[in-house]
């Protein structure tokens, strides 16, 4: 079992924007002496935002169980853009240590945001966050999947929306997981961005359908199911290889 190298926090690209203004520290303090139940904290932004605590420690847990269990193969992130998810996920292997490569592959061509250049933009923040630039697969999932993908799997991060019809999206997924599935051994972990059940993930949002529709349409036939996580206002699930 790896030990861990270091003991650095994770960094992801705007995470300054969760930590709480003076004014809103100052007013808490002053519903705290009014001993209510309400705290005043920064609102999460779908456009900006990419993460919130909540995902960022449902990852670093995954991934500590991917690393403490010694499931063999690499980290894969398909859909990364600016590199939110990108960064923690690097960020948490990089305390783990080991040989695990991480691999991330997107067009880095589509632009939404205030990202300019999201090839350009994704390197700056890996280099802002102190980790180490994964290989970059440049191209469209459904050609580089499962092509360019790593021998062996350990861990995979689905992320393809891109708000269209829902039937492309679950079948862009189902694509992934078909390219990712057999590569993967036994305990090894998928998350699968967006993954949202109606009346059991909690606050989160079902802003691409489809991801849901392909992932369980997928494991349909196979012994493993995606188990939604609780992500604060944002939606994911995992399932662990059986």
């Amino acid at each position: 079992m790896p030990n861990p190298t270091n003991e650095r926090a994770t960094r992801w690209p705007g995470q300054e924007h969760f930590i709480p203004r003076p004014w809103m520290r100052t007013v808490n303090k002053v519903l705290a002496k009014l001993h209510t139940s309400f705290d005043v904290k920064p609102r999460f932004r779908p456009e900006l935002d990419m993460l919130t605590y909540e995902m960022v420690a449902n990852f670093e847990l995954l991934i500590s169980d991917v690393f403490g269990h010694g499931v063999p193969g690499d980290l894969v992130e398909l859909g990364t853009f600016t590199g939110g998810t990108a960064a923690v996920i690097g960020s948490s292997a990089l305390r783990h240590g080991g040989n695990k490569v991480f691999h991330v592959y997107d067009r880095f061509d589509i632009q939404f945001g205030k990202a300019v250049d999201v090839e350009k933009t994704f390197i700056a923040n890996m280099k802002a966050c102190g980790v180490p630039l994964p290989v970059m697969h440049k191209g469209d999932l459904l050609d580089m999947v499962p092509r360019d993908l790593p021998a062996t799997i350990a861990f995979a991060h689905i992320d393809c929306g891109f708000g269209g019809d829902p039937k492309d999206h679950a079948a862009v997924v189902q694509h992934c997981l078909a390219g990712i599935y057999p590569r993967m051994p036994k305990g090894g972990i998928i998350v699968l961005m967006d993954y949202h059940k109606p009346g059991v993930t909690r606050l989160g949002k079902d802003l691409n359908p489809g991801a849901r529709m392909g992932g369980d349409a997928f494991l349909a036939d196979k012994p493993e199911h995606f188990e939604a996580l609780y992500g604060g206002p944002c939606s994911h699930g995992f399932m662990r290889k059986q």
